[in-house]
């Protein structure tokens, strides 16, 4: 109650020793671990926030701290890892916001000339499947808040699909 507090008043480190302090006072307490994880992911410490994501989910695992390990993988350039997690959430949910997530998972840096071939490839399948499928988005800004940063940076024509993914949003 104290760290959330303290998170109202943007008192971020005062935050962080509160939930460690209710951590060591009672391990078992799964909100604290997952509140410290969001804290820390706020703050870009994402190999950190992965630990305290762990310890929440062996202790009380929901479909939240699944998609906290997506953003977190996704966040790491782990986008194999992350596209497992948002597969599962998908599966499980069948959640738009998730579908569209999905969707736009781009390698921060490929590997290769042949990945970026691949992976803008399935990112076409993806939204030309997403833009027939009846989408349930009222913000898109505030539900997917993502975009196709990486896109660009990949040196080919991106605006068919900066076309489509604008339609999949309005559709």
């Amino acid at each position: 109650e104290l760290a959330n507090q303290c998170l109202q008043r943007n008192e971020l480190n005062s935050a962080a020793q509160l939930y460690k302090q209710c951590i060591q006072q009672n391990p078992s307490f799964a909100p604290a671990y997952h509140q410290l994880g969001d804290l820390l992911m706020s703050h870009d410490k994402v190999e950190e926030a992965l630990i305290c994501y762990e310890e929440a989910f062996e202790l009380h695992p929901t479909d939240l701290l699944l998609e906290n390990f997506a953003t977190a993988y996704e966040h790491l350039g782990l986008y194999h890892k992350a596209n497992s997690y948002y597969q599962e959430l998908v599966d499980k949910t069948g959640r738009a916001d998730l579908k569209i997530k999905q969707a736009l998972l781009l390698p921060i840096i490929p590997a290769s000339q042949e990945e970026i071939l691949k992976t803008r490839q399935q990112l076409e399948i993806h939204l030309s499947t997403l833009i027939k499928t009846p989408l349930r988005i009222q913000n898109p800004v505030q539900e997917i808040n993502r975009t196709l940063f990486y896109l660009p940076y990949q040196g080919l024509n991106d605006k068919l699909i900066q076309e489509t993914f604008a339609q999949v949003c309005l559709h």
